[in-house]
């Protein structure tokens, strides 16, 4: 039986980026979404040049948290913004956008993807086929 280099290329992708996806599907699947305020919009002090960041303020089951967001959102105070966070640790938050909730794991696998796909892509690194058994 011989497979071709690119179907063990996209096997061992899947193999190696489901944990990460799975992860969070989960984490999506048992977060609680709920509408947090804008706060505050802080400033960063020791940093050139200087960048902003809003404090969100949402409750949880029995919690008001205040918890800072990301640099540089476009927000402004008294804005109500759609997040989801996790029940056992209501700190652990995301926007609810879709790119908010996959941007990391698509930052975090596109340089080794590019660089494995350039690797493939040259001529003498794999056979064509590869015998199996």
């Amino acid at each position: 039986m011989t497979i071709s280099k690119w179907t063990v290329y996209f096997f061992v992708l899947l193999l190696l980026t489901s944990p990460f996806v799975i992860y969070r599907a989960i984490w999506l699947s048992n977060s609680q979404r709920t509408v947090a305020v804008v706060f505050d919009v802080k400033e960063t002090t020791l940093v050139r040049p200087r960048q902003t960041y809003p404090i969100f303020q949402y409750t949880s089951s029995n919690f008001l948290i205040t918890s800072p967001g990301n640099y540089n959102l476009p927000y402004a105070v008294g804005d109500s913004v759609p997040i989801r966070y996790y029940p056992s640790d209501p700190t652990n938050f995301l926007l609810d956008t879709t790119w908010d909730c996959w941007k990391d794991l698509l930052y975090y696998f596109s340089l080794p993807l590019i660089f494995s796909t350039m690797v493939f892509l040259a001529k003498d690194t794999l056979p064509r086929k590869i015998r199996l058994w």
